[in-house]
């Protein structure tokens, strides 16, 4: 914490800052099983920035570490946020009349005292929304040496920026100049893991579906497991003729070959699917295997055939990547814990309007608290996410309830987005 006196014509005014951080462990409500890992039990990172009052949390999901895909623990997290209160206290610098902190070295932080506003369209008026873009100046100085990862990036971005955005009474994408938007219903898959028989399979298909009718599976490369699920979802009563309630997110497992055997050997369902989330390789679109490339181009064409939307999610980082998947999807899953923050979610949002390309915003496995981080940006999406993560996790390990319930759309199927009204 600080106490620091205000600048300029507020000199005479004092101020006091609060942030902190936390881990996080959560339980999931099964085994939460992928192509890429399996666990029960995973720690998450939560942080707490407050001025003058005026406060915000976030939450970031730290899946088991994955080169290039899923990087960042709890330590980074904590690691960043001791980094961002050095930067803090010396960018604050002689208005510091008090505080809960170590004392920076000067002399090792080369930083700017000077300019920069956060990237933000919005100009802050009032000494406390100064403060706040203050603070997103000492993340950047952190974020320019090169040695914290994305997902904790984000996680002090996102309480910042959510804490300005209250301090402001201006939405989060007004911040970041991303309106216009989506603006219809977005409906909200729940993520069905790998299920280690079929019993297990119709119990999580059930649970799911009480709470939304849109379901995502996670699938490897055993087109007989494909044909189970599909098989549990017509004994169940869930495949509603003429509606594309079903993703099927193969996570980096497939190859060109078994992908166009899926479609052949599936072909009965196919008109259920609304999309196929990443099934190439992480990869792939960066490498320079041509051949492999050109069959998932085919891939691509042949799901356009059939109705069917191929986005990419490891793959999809941060803007940088959108040009180069452009050839083998149709849209991008944006991940803050991947992209590094709002800022760059806005970013990768913008490039892909640019390209023609769609969003779908995803989270990763963690409480109500990540779901409502990502929801304060919920009209970058195309119309599909998956804010399941408070559906995952145990009730036990829930921080706060989720700011949105999953209420029946326009089309009459249950698990559209609806914010609720605070009291």
């Amino acid at each position: 914490w600080w106490t620091v006196r205000g600048e300029g014509e507020a000199t005479s005014s004092e101020h006091r800052i609060d942030v902190r951080f936390s881990p996080l462990v959560i339980h999931t409500n099964r085994n939460w099983k992928t192509a890429h890992s399996a666990s029960t039990t995973r720690t998450n990172a939560t942080f707490h920035v407050a001025v003058d009052g005026t406060e915000a949390s976030s939450e970031v999901g730290l899946p088991p570490f994955k080169p290039g895909i899923y990087e960042g623990t709890a330590e980074d997290c904590r690691d960043l946020s001791i980094r961002f209160a050095y930067h803090l206290t010396f960018l604050l610098g002689t208005r510091v009349l008090a505080s809960g902190t170590t004392s920076a070295c000067r002399e090792t932080l080369n930083l700017a005292q000077k300019g920069g506003d956060g990237g933000l369209a919005i100009e802050p008026a009032s000494e406390r929304e100064r403060i706040l873009v203050t603070a997103l100046r000492a993340l950047d100085g952190c974020a320019a040496s090169g040695r914290h990862p994305n997902a904790a990036l984000a996680l002090v971005e996102t309480a910042i920026l959510r804490c300005l955005s209250r301090a402001m009474g201006t939405p989060v994408p007004s911040l970041l100049d991303v309106c216009g938007g989506h603006q219809g219903p977005v409906r909200c898959f729940y993520t069905v893991g790998m299920a280690a028989d079929r019993n297990l399979l119709a119990e999580d298909v059930r649970y799911g579906s009480g709470n939304t009718q849109f379901l995502k599976f996670k699938l490897d490369k055993d087109a007989e497991k494909a044909l189970e699920v599909f098989s549990a979802l017509e004994a169940e009563g869930l495949l509603v003729a003429g509606r594309r309630t079903v993703a099927i997110d193969a996570n980096c497992s497939w190859d060109p070959e078994f992908a166009m055997d899926f479609l052949a050997r599936l072909q009965k369902y196919l008109p259920h699917v609304y999309m196929i989330e990443q099934p190439f390789p992480f990869e792939m679109p960066f490498s320079e295997a041509a051949k492999v490339g050109a069959g998932w181009a085919r891939f691509k064409d042949k799901c356009t055939e059939c109705g069917i939307v191929v986005y990419a999610d490891e793959s999809m980082r941060t803007s940088a990547d959108v040009a180069a998947l452009r050839p083998y999807c149709h849209g991008v899953n944006i991940k803050l814990e991947k992209a590094g923050g709002y800022r760059e979610a806005a970013r990768a949002w913008k490039a892909c309007k640019a390209s023609g390309m769609g969003v779908w915003l995803g989270c990763m496995v963690g409480t109500a608290l990540n779901c409502n981080v990502i929801v304060e940006i919920l009209g970058l999406s195309d119309g599909s996410v998956d804010l399941d993560g408070f559906l995952l996790t145990s009730p036990g390990c829930q921080p706060c309830d989720p700011s949105f319930r999953l209420a029946e759309g326009p089309d009459g199927l249950k698990g559209c987005i609806e914010l609720k009204v605070a009291e």
